[in-house]
């Protein structure tokens, strides 16, 4: 019996629903015993992360020690933690004192702008070279291959997506009806390529997500990626958790939109479905 639209997209929420979860325990609990793991006193670091290195004395560092129980079991921290997220709160930076939520919606909204940023420039080059080199292979616009970065590899997808439509049996039916090519390519040719695009697509975003954290770091961006370096060092363990856990369930959203999307341009969607 075959599954209906609806049916396709209920099962792609739930999957990933639970896989959302799944992923939330799992990073928080790994985050939480990498920075437990760390050499060096984790109450002098975020004393140092609040004054600066300078101003940081024993007497500061007990301060912020006896301040957040540093001194009591990890554990019952973690499990304080993980209590205040079913309620939905990430809790607060150890060294700021600010709501982790405020922080890494911020930081979030740069990197998303980045990211988008570099993958808009990468379909705007791209699409248009990728269908033409497609159209007319073997000339001059199908050989730029690797001079153009992140648009060169998308542009040598866009290619065989495309190549492989305009070779295939249904596209060629319809040239011999009449149609102009221009027409054939708009209404058979885009829609049929979308699905591969669209998939590739977004597994550069997420890469390109995941790589900002350099490009954050050396130019100051006021990034997710740069404000997990400096939580990392500053040993600030409700902020590396609410950051990793966000930008674990921003791929698990990311996937469930290019699934969806695929699903809307070939309803048959992929076997998995």
């Amino acid at each position: 019996m075959t599954a209906t639209p609806l049916s396709r997209v209920m099962g792609i929420l739930g999957q990933r629903l639970v896989q959302a979860l799944v992923v939330a325990l799992l990073v928080a609990g790994l985050c939480f015993l990498m920075v437990q793991s760390l050499p060096g006193d984790i109450a002098f670091r975020i004393a140092a992360g609040r004054y600066g290195y300078d101003y940081v004395t024993a007497e500061a560092a007990n301060a912020v020690r006896s301040e957040l129980g540093l001194a009591g079991s990890a554990l019952a921290r973690f499990g304080d933690w993980l209590w205040a997220l079913l309620q939905g709160d990430l809790g607060s930076s150890l060294v700021t004192g600010a709501p982790v939520a405020t922080d890494v919606g911020h930081h979030l909204g740069a990197t998303l702008t980045l990211a988008s940023a570099s993958v808009v420039l990468a379909l705007v080059v791209a699409l248009p070279l990728g269908s033409l080199s497609a159209l007319r292979p073997g000339e001059w616009c199908d050989r730029l291959t690797l001079g153009l970065g992140l648009s060169g590899v998308l542009s040598r997808v866009v290619r065989e997506s495309v190549l492989t439509v305009v070779q295939s049996g249904y596209y060629r039916f319809a040239l011999t009806k009449g149609l102009s090519p221009a027409r054939v390519f708009w209404r058979h040719g885009l829609r049929n390529t979308g699905v591969s695009i669209i998939a590739y697509t977004s597994v550069q975003l997420v890469l390109l997500i995941e790589g900002v954290v350099v490009v954050e770091s050396l130019f100051a961006w006021p990034g997710i990626g740069h404000a997990l370096v400096h939580a990392i060092f500053w040993r600030d363990i409700p902020m590396v958790q609410g950051t990793v856990l966000v930008l674990a369930v921003l791929f698990v959203l990311l996937n469930t939109l290019t699934d969806l999307l695929c699903l809307a341009i070939d309803p048959r969607g992929p076997k998995e479905f």
